[in-house]
């Protein structure tokens, strides 16, 4: 029982930190699970894959869910008349490269400069 509370604690929040963790980091994690597989503490499934099953079930609840916070980041619907194969959602898929990205990132901080200024200006007048 307490060694399910501390896979709960290592797991908590995991899409939002999994993607910084370092090879070293999880092979951290890994080797505590299989420690406590070895004093039959543990016999289930790798942090990988509860983490993996995580991620899953948050990208399940955004899409189905129309009042998730995050379901009006979704990119818009795609749709087609035929099925090749079964896909995974069905969303369109962005286009954008890292230069439309640098472009509209760089466009957003110009525009805010200028704001910042004309705001500064009349507060000084």
């Amino acid at each position: 029982m307490i060694f399910k509370a501390v896979v709960a604690k290592l797991t908590y929040a995991s899409p939002a930190w999994w993607g910084f963790t370092t090879a070293d980091d999880r092979n951290r994690m890994e080797g505590l699970l299989r420690r406590g597989g070895r004093v039959r503490l543990h016999d289930g499934p790798t942090v990988s894959d509860i983490i993996e099953d995580a991620d899953d079930r948050l990208f399940i609840s955004i899409l189905y869910n129309e009042q998730h916070v995050l379901h009006r980041l979704l990119p818009e619907r795609h749709n087609t008349n035929y099925r090749l194969r079964l896909q995974r959602h069905d969303r369109t898929l962005s286009s954008n490269t890292d230069e439309t990205l640098y472009t509209e990132l760089l466009l957003k901080t110009c525009i805010s400069l200028v704001v910042l200024f004309l705001c500064m200006a009349l507060y000084l007048y």
